[in-house]
C-alpha cells in the first residue's frame, strides 16, 4: 500500500453497544417472518459478560411459540455444560413438530471474562454446523433427532402446528416459570442468508467491532442490527436486505445505550472509501506511526505529520506502509520443583500444575511435562499420565505416555523411568488456564496399579508455549 494511494491517519470516534440487564430484551415479534426463507445461513454479534463466571444460562437469540403442544423454539446462546463446576458451552437448539437438534460446544470454566468483549457466531448448512468464539472454530456435541438439513430459520414453519409469534434478542420466553435472559451487552448482530465459512467468520473477528458489515458483505446481509446506534431508540431498525424493527423493553435510566471512545488506525483510498486497521495504536523510538490487530503489526516506514501551514489539514503519510508479521516475543510458562513424591494411583496429581494466561484465542498450546514416573509389583503393571488443560483431554488427541514394567519370576521390582511428556493443544480460548497431570489406566487395564510421580523428590517441571498460527510471509 503506498502513500500515494491514500491515506493513513488517526480517527477518534465514539461507538455505542447496548447494554441488558434486570430481563431487558429487545422485542422484533413480528418480523420473524421476513426470515422464513433462510434454510440456511449464519449469525453472528458480539457479546460483553456483565458478571463473572459462571454464567450460567445467557439467551442471545429466541424465535418461537412456546404455547403450542410441543413448543416451536429456536435459540442461540451460552449455557451450563456440566451442572457441577458450571463449565460454559454456546449451544444452539431448534425444536418443531417434537423433533429437536441441539448441538453445543463446550468451552472452559473461565473462558468469558466480564467486560471483555467476545465474537461468537454459528454457521449452518444442509451439510454441516460451525460454532466459533473470537474467529476459532470449536468441536460440537450433538443431541435429538432432527436432521441437520432441517435446522435453520425456514424450519419453523414446517408442518401444521402454529407458526412462531415471537422474536427476542436477549430473552427466552416459555410457560412454566422458565423464562430466560442474558446479563451484558450486545452489539452488531447479524443474519447472514448464506453459511460463512472459517476464514470468512475469522476475517468478522479480525475487523472488530468498529467495522460496519455492509463494508464487506452486501446480498449475504439479511439483517443487521447496530444496536449501539442511537437513532429513534427505543426502537431498534435492522439493515441490510431486511429492514426489522424492534423496541428495547426495559428500564432506560440510566439509558442502556452505553458509548465507548476509541481511536482507531484508519485507510482512506482515493474514492474516500475509509477502512479501520486497529483499534491500538502508539509510535515507535523511531517515530513510526503503528497499530496493531491481533498477531499483526500495521507500520508506515515514512515520515508522519501534520502541516504546520495549514493545522488543519489531514494527517499525510508520506512513504511506504507495509504489513509485518510479529515474530519477536515467545510467550512460555514453567512451573518446576523437587517432589513432592506423590502416590496417586489414579486421578488428579495436585503438585503438578501450571496456571498461565493465554493471550491469544487462535494460537495453539505446544506443552512439555517433564518427571520420574514408577511403576511396581511383583507382575506386569502399567500406567498413564496424561496432560489435561482446565481438567479435560486435550484437542484433537490426548496428550499422554504409558509405562510398562514385564516382571519375570514372580520377583517384585521397582521400575523408575526418568522421561517426557509433550504434544500440542489445539481450541483453546484466550484467558487463564490450568494445564494439570494426572495418572490411570492404560487401554489394557491388566496388571498391577501401583503408582508413583516423583520419586525421591526428583525434579519435575511443566512447560506451555503459546504457538502462533497462520504465519504470514516475509514481505
Amino acid at each position: 500500500m503506498r502513500a500515494g494511494e491514500g491515506q493513513l491517519y488517526v480517527k477518534e470516534q465514539d461507538y455505542f453497544h447496548l447494554r441488558f440487564e434486570d430481563l431487558a430484551y429487545v422485542n422484533l415479534s413480528g418480523t420473524q417472518e421476513h426470515l422464513k426463507h433462510l434454510n440456511q445461513g449464519t449469525i453472528s454479534l458480539w457479546f460483553c459478560p456483565s458478571q463473572e463466571p459462571p454464567l450460567g444460562h445467557q439467551i442471545l437469540l429466541y424465535i418461537g411459540n412456546p404455547h403450542t403442544p410441543d413448543p416451536t423454539t429456536l435459540q442461540f446462546g451460552i449455557a451450563p455444560w456440566t451442572q457441577g463446576k458450571g463449565e460454559p458451552a454456546l449451544f444452539y437448539s431448534i425444536n418443531r413438530n417434537g423433533a429437536h437438534y441441539s448441538p453445543s460446544a463446550p468451552l472452559t470454566h473461565n473462558h468469558f471474562i466480564p467486560h471483555h468483549w467476545y465474537h461468537l457466531a454459528i454457521s449452518v448448512s444442509a451439510q454441516s454446523l460451525s460454532m466459533y468464539v473470537d474467529g476459532v472454530e470449536f468441536p460440537t456435541i450433538g443431541e435429538g433427532h432432527r436432521p441437520l438439513s432441517k435446522s435453520f430459520i425456514k424450519d419453523l414453519w414446517e408442518g401444521n402446528q402454529a407458526a412462531p409469534d415471537r422474536f427476542f434478542l436477549g430473552r427466552r420466553d416459555v410457560p412454566a416459570g422458565r423464562d430466560m435472559s442474558m446479563d451484558g451487552a450486545l452489539d452488531e448482530l447479524a443474519i447472514f442468508n448464506t453459511p460463512l465459512d472459517r476464514e470468512q467468520i475469522k476475517a468478522i473477528y479480525q475487523a472488530g467491532r468498529e467495522t460496519d458489515l455492509r463494508t464487506i458483505y452486501t446480498t449475504e446481509l439479511e439483517a443487521y442490527w447496530k444496536l449501539g446506534e442511537q437513532g429513534e431508540f427505543p426502537t431498534v431498525h435492522s439493515v441490510g436486505r431486511q429492514d426489522l424493527v424492534g423496541e428495547f423493553i426495559g428500564s432506560q435510566h440510566p439509558s442502556p445505550l452505553q458509548k465507548e471512545t476509541r481511536q482507531s488506525l484508519m485507510f482512506q483510498d482515493g474514492q474516500g472509501q475509509e477502512t479501520p486497521i486497529t483499534q491500538q495504536k502508539g509510535t515507535t523510538q523511531a517515530g513510526q506511526l503503528w497499530g496493531q490487530k491481533g498477531e499483526n503489526l500495521y507500520f508506515n516506514e515514512g515520515k508522519v505529520g501534520i502541516g504546520t501551514e495549514d493545522p488543519e489539514a489531514r494527517l499525510h503519510v508520506a512513504g511506504l506502509a507495509r504489513l509485518h508479521q510479529y515474530q519477536g516475543a515467545r510467550w512460555v510458562w514453567v512451573a518446576t520443583g523437587n517432589g513432592p513424591n506423590e502416590e496417586v494411583h489414579f486421578g488428579k496429581i495436585t503438585s503438578r500444575v501450571l496456571r498461565f494466561q493465554k493471550y491469544q484465542a487462535e494460537t495453539a498450546l505446544l506443552i512439555r511435562y517433564s518427571d520420574t514416573f514408577r511403576a511396581k509389583g511383583i507382575s506386569a503393571s502399567q500406567g498413564r499420565w496424561t496432560i489435561k488443560i482446565d481438567d479435560l483431554d486435550a484437542k484433537p488427541a490426548p496428550i499422554y505416555k504409558d509405562y510398562y514394567a514385564f516382571i519375570d519370576h514372580g520377583q517384585f521390582t521397582e521400575h523408575h523411568f526418568p522421561g517426557s511428556i509433550q504434544g500440542t493443544a489445539h481450541y483453546i480460548g484466550s484467558g487463564e488456564h490450568e494445564i494439570s497431570i494426572w495418572v490411570g489406566d492404560t487401554s489394557n487395564t491388566a496388571g498391577e496399579r501401583d503408582r508413583y510421580t516423583g520419586w525421591s523428590n526428583s525434579t519435575w517441571m511443566i512447560e506451555v508455549e503459546e504457538v502462533m498460527l497462520h504465519q504470514l510471509p516475509s514481505p
